[in-house]
C-alpha cells in the first residue's frame, strides 16, 4: 500500500530522468526511466511523503533509515502545527486527527515522532495506559508546550490489576511533569469519568513553574478537584496567567457534587495569582449561595484586586431564575473583555455595575434560561439591556467599548425575541457620531464599532 502511494506521488511530481541519444542512433526516441526513490534528495522525499497519512508515515520511517529525516519533517508539517496530536489507549476512536486505531499505533507514533510533538492530547482510560505513558515520557521532552489529559468515562473494576497498574502509572507520570516537560506552558484536564471522584488528582498538586495556563473541565458528573485541592494548587503556582474552571452545565443538577464560588475562594485566587490575566469560571451553584453569591457581597467590605486581569468570563447556571446576581467590586479597572451569563439584566443597575471597568472593550452577555420566552414577553423587558435603549446606555456609559454581543437561549425563543427588537437594524450611530455595524448571530446580535480610518 505504501509503495503504491509513493509511486503514485512520484508520478504526480513527474520525477523522471531523460536519456538523450545521438540523432543517428536507431534508438534516438525518448527513453524515460523512473528514478529510484532512494536516490532522491530530502526535499523531493518530503514532497512525496506529504501524500501519506500518519499510518503510512509510520510504516515508511520503519522501512529505511534514509527516510527518517524526511518522514519527521513531514510529520512535523502535517501534525505539529496549530493542531493537537491525539494519542489514545481506547479500543476504538475513529475521529482523531491521526486516525488512531489502537494503543500499539499510538505507542509507535510516540516512539518515532514523540520528540517532535509540541501540542499533545492523551485520550485515555486507566486500564492499559502504562505502555502509552512510558512511550510519551521516554520520547516527548522539552519540545512539548501544551498537554491535555482527557479521561473518558467507562465502567471499570477498580480492584483489577490493570486498573491499579494504570492508576499508579498515571500518578507517577503526573508527579514528574515539571521535570519531564520543562517547557510545558499549558495544562488542561478534561475529566469525564462517570460519577467518580478522580483517584489521581492529588498528584497534580505540585509546583509546575513553566505552566502559565491551567484548565479543568468536568463532565458526566465526574469530579476532578475539590475547592480545597484547587486552592492548594494555585498557591503553589503563582505564575499562572490564565485559569479556567468549568463544569458541564447539565451536571449542576446533581446538588451533591456542585460547589460554590465563595468569597474565600475568590480571595484565594486574588491573593495567590498576582499575574492572572484571564479567569473563566462556571463551576457554581447559586442555589446554595443565598447570602454570599458572586456579586451579592458588599463591595466596601470585600474588595477584590485582580490588578492584572484582562478577561473575565463568569458563566453560571441558575436554579433560581429571578436571583439578583450582579458583580463583585474590583479594585482594578484593567478588564478589557467581560463575558457573563449571570448578571442583573436591569439596564440602569447593570450600567452602574460595569462602570468600574474603565477599559472595557468587549462585552458578551448570554441569558441561558429555559423560561426565556416568559421573561422576554414580560413588562420587565423594556427596562433590560436586551433593548435598543439598553444597548444605547451601554455604549454611552462605556466609551471604550468596541463590541457587544447579546445572546439568548433557547435559540428559538431568543432569536424571535431579539428579531422583534433589532430585526432590520444593520447600523447604529452613537452620540459621538461613531457608526456601529449590527449583525445577526446564531443566538442573538452583535454590535461592532467601525474603525475610523
Amino acid at each position: 500500500m505504501v509503495k503504491r502511494k509513493i509511486k503514485t506521488a512520484m508520478t504526480h511530481m513527474a520525477v523522471k530522468r531523460r536519456k538523450v541519444r545521438p540523432s543517428g542512433d536507431p534508438k534516438s526516441s525518448e527513453d524515460h526511466t523512473l528514478t529510484s526513490v532512494l536516490s532522491l534528495n530530502d526535499d523531493c522525499l518530503q514532497e512525496i511523503f506529504m501524500y501519506l497519512d500518519s499510518s503510512d508515515l509510520l510504516n515508511t520511517i520503519k522501512t529505511n533509515s534514509r527516510f527518517k529525516y524526511a518522514c519527521e519533517q513531514v510529520f512535523k508539517r502535517k501534525y505539529c502545527g496549530t493542531q493537537l496530536v491525539i494519542l489514545s489507549n481506547l479500543d476504538k476512536w475513529s475521529k482523531m486527527n491521526l486516525s488512531m486505531k489502537s494503543l500499539k499505533f499510538s505507542v509507535n507514533i510516540s516512539n518515532h515522532f514523540g520528540h517532535l510533538i509540541s501540542k499533545l492530547r492523551i485520550r485515555f482510560k486507566l486500564n492499559k495506559i502504562d505502555g502509552l505513558l512510558d512511550a510519551i515520557a521516554a520520547n516527548c521532552d522539552e519540545n512539548l508546550l501544551e498537554l491535555e489529559l482527557e479521561h473518558v468515562g467507562a465502567y471499570v473494576i477498580k480492584k483489577s490489576l490493570l486498573y491499579v497498574s494504570g492508576l499508579q502509572k498515571m500518578q507517577s507520570f503526573l508527579s514528574n511533569l515539571s521535570n519531564q516537560f520543562p517547557n510545558l506552558h499549558r495544562l488542561k484536564i478534561h475529566y469525564r469519568n462517570v460519577r467518580n471522584a478522580c483517584p489521581y488528582s492529588k498528584a497534580i498538586i505540585q509546583s509546575i513553574p513553566s505552566v502559565n495556563s491551567f484548565e479543568v473541565t468536568e463532565e458526566v458528573a465526574g469530579k476532578f478537584f475539590t475547592e480545597k485541592a484547587l486552592k492548594k494548587f494555585v498557591r503553589l503556582n503563582r505564575q499562572i496567567e490564565s485559569l479556567s474552571i468549568r463544569v458541564d452545565e447539565y451536571e449542576l443538577i446533581d446538588s451533591e457534587r456542585s460547589w460554590n464560588i465563595s468569597i474565600g475562594f475568590i480571595r484565594c485566587l486574588d491573593e495567590s495569582l498576582p499575574m492572572l490575566k484571564r479567569l473563566e469560571i462556571n463551576r457554581v451553584s447559586i442555589r446554595y449561595l443565598p447570602n454570599v453569591g458572586f456579586g451579592l457581597i458588599k463591595p466596601d467590605k470585600y474588595p477584590i484586586g485582580f490588578k492584572n486581569l484582562k478577561e473575565l468570563k463568569f458563566y453560571s447556571f441558575l436554579e433560581y431564575h429571578n436571583a439578583d446576581v450582579g458583580f463583585m467590586s474590583f479594585l482594578s479597572d484593567s478588564i478589557e473583555v467581560l463575558k457573563l451569563s449571570t448578571f442583573d439584566s436591569n439596564a440602569t443597575r447593570f450600567n452602574q455595575s460595569i462602570a468600574q471597568f474603565k477599559n472595557l472593550k468587549v462585552l458578551r452577555l448570554e441569558y441561558p434560561m429555559d423560561d426565556a420566552a416568559t421573561f422576554l414577553t414580560s413588562e420587565q423587558l423594556a427596562r433590560t439591556v436586551w433593548t435598543k435603549y439598553g444597548v444605547e446606555q451601554l455604549i454611552l456609559n462605556n466609551r471604550n467599548l468596541t463590541k457587544i454581543c447579546l445572546l439568548l437561549h433557547p435559540s428559538d425563543y431568543g432569536s424571535e425575541a431579539l428579531n422583534n427588537i433589532f430585526g432590520g437594524v444593520t447600523e447604529y450611530t452613537d452620540d459621538d457620531g461613531v457608526q456601529w455595524d449590527v449583525r445577526r448571530l446564531l443566538f442573538g446580535y452583535s454590535f461592532q464599532k467601525k474603525l475610523i480610518t
